[in-house]
C-alpha cells in the first residue's frame, strides 16, 4: 500500500485499529503516562511547500522564422504558364486598343509589378491577381511560382549588361502607395531583394503633383535619364490610393550592319490602307527564315555581349496588306502559335528591304523580304 498517498494510509490505518472496550467493575485500567508523546513526523508528500523565491521565468528565444514557400513547378515551366496566360492575352489586348496606331509594350515587365503587387495583396485579391498571371490557385506556392519567374525574367533577362558588349537595358519598377497607408517592413525587403524594385509611400491625397514628381524622379534616376517620365501631368489626384508602374528602355545593335549606301524607294503599307514612299535599305544575309500560309517570319539577331544572354528580333509579316490584324488574332488568341510558327532552319534572302523612323527615343525597323 506504498504507493498510495498518506492520507489513504492513514485512513487504511484508523479502520484496522481495534475499537477501546467500555469500562467495567473491577480492577481499574492502567493509568496512562502523562509524558507527551513524540508528534508524528509529516509524510515527505503532506509536508507544506517551501517558499519559491520571486524570480522572472526565462522566456524561450524565438525560434527560427518559417522557411519561404517553394514554388510548385520549375521555373521555365511556370514562365511558359505565364507567356500563355498573360504576356501574349496582354500584347493582344494592347495592340487591339491601338487600333491603326502605334502600340510598344513589355509584357516580362508588366508581369514582374503585378507580382510585385501580388506579394503585397491578401485572399481573394491575390487569388484573383495570381490566376491572371497564370499561376493557378492563390496559394502561398502559387504564389512563389510568380516570385520566382519575376525574380529571374528582372535579374536575369532585365538587367543592363551593356558594359559586356551586350544591349543596353534599364529596367524600374514599383509601387507606391498614399501616405496614410503603412507598408510592412518585409515587403520593402521582398521588393528590393527579391523583385529589384521598390514600394514607397507618397502623399497622393495631400499633395498629388509632389507625389507624380517623386515618382517620375524615381524613374529618371533609376534608368540613368533614359526615361525621364512615367506619369503624364494630371493622371495622379486626391483619389489615388495605389500607382503600380514598370518602364522598360532597350537598345541594341544588329549583329550584321546594313550598307546604309544602298537604299531605293518604296512604297510602306500602312495600317488605314494609305501608303507612303520612304528610303530602304538593302542588304543580303543567311538567316532564320520561315514561310508560312499567308504569312513570313524572320529572326534578326543583336549583337550578344560576353555572357550567354542573347536577344532577337522576331518578324511577322503577312503577304497581305491588310492582313495584320488577323494574323495578330492568331497570335494572341492561339497560345501555342508564336512558338509552332517560329523559324527553325537558314535560308539566304535575297533582299531585305527596311527603313528607320526615329520619333523621339523610339526607332522602329519596318522590313519586308522576299526569299
Amino acid at each position: 500500500m506504498r504507493q498510495f498517498s498518506s492520507l489513504a494510509a492513514r485512513a487504511l490505518r484508523r479502520s484496522t485499529a481495534p475499537k477501546p472496550q467500555t469500562p467495567s467493575a473491577g480492577p481499574k485500567p492502567h493509568k496512562r503516562s502523562s509524558a507527551p508523546k513524540p508528534k508524528p513526523k509529516p509524510h515527505p508528500s503532506s509536508s507544506p511547500p517551501s517558499p519559491v523565491p520571486d524570480t522572472p521565468v526565462p522566456v524561450p528565444a524565438p525560434g527560427p522564422p518559417a522557411p519561404a514557400p517553394m514554388p510548385t513547378r520549375p521555373w521555365e515551366e511556370a514562365l511558359d504558364a505565364a507567356q500563355r496566360a498573360f504576356c501574349l492575352p496582354l500584347a493582344g489586348r494592347v495592340l487591339a486598343a491601338a487600333g491603326t496606331g502605334n502600340a510598344a509594350v513589355s509584357p516580362a515587365g508588366v508581369h514582374a509589378a503585378l507580382s510585385l503587387a501580388a506579394a503585397g495583396a491578401r485572399g481573394a485579391t491575390r487569388r484573383q491577381m495570381l490566376a491572371t498571371l497564370g499561376c493557378g490557385g492563390g496559394g502561398r506556392g502559387a504564389a512563389a511560382d510568380a516570385a520566382n519567374v519575376a525574380s529571374r525574367v528582372v535579374k536575369r533577362v532585365l538587367k543592363d549588361r551593356a558594359k559586356s558588349g551586350g544591349p543596353r537595358l534599364a529596367f524600374a519598377c514599383g509601387v507606391w502607395a498614399d501616405a496614410s497607408t503603412k507598408l510592412s517592413t518585409e515587403f520593402v525587403e521582398a521588393a528590393g531583394g527579391l523583385y529589384s524594385s521598390v514600394a514607397k509611400t507618397a502623399d497622393f491625397k495631400d499633395k498629388p503633383e509632389d507625389a507624380a514628381e517623386q515618382i517620375n524622379s524615381w524613374v529618371n534616376k533609376s534608368t540613368k535619364q533614359t526615361i525621364t517620365s512615367l506619369l503624364p501631368d494630371g493622371l495622379i489626384d486626391q483619389n489615388t490610393g495605389l500607382v503600380l508602374g514598370s518602364a522598360l528602355y532597350f537598345r541594341g545593335r544588329w549583329l550584321d550592319k546594313a550598307d546604309t549606301g544602298k537604299t531605293a524607294e518604296e512604297k510602306f503599307y500602312c495600317l488605314d490602307g494609305t501608303s507612303v514612299v520612304v528610303p530602304f535599305v538593302e542588304y543580303d544575309r543567311t538567316r532564320l527564315f520561315a514561310v508560312h500560309d499567308g504569312f513570313k517570319v524572320i529572326k534578326l539577331p543583336y549583337k550578344q555581349g560576353n555572357n550567354e544572354r542573347k536577344f532577337s528580333m522576331y518578324i511577322f509579316l503577312p503577304d497581305a496588306h491588310d492582313g495584320l490584324f488577323e494574323l495578330t488574332k492568331k497570335i494572341f488568341s492561339e497560345p501555342a502559335f508564336l512558338e509552332q510558327h517560329l523559324p527553325t532552319e537558314k535560308c539566304h534572302i535575297s533582299k531585305i528591304w527596311s527603313v528607320k523612323m526615329t520619333q523621339g527615343n523610339l526607332c522602329l525597323y519596318l522590313m519586308y523580304f522576299t526569299k
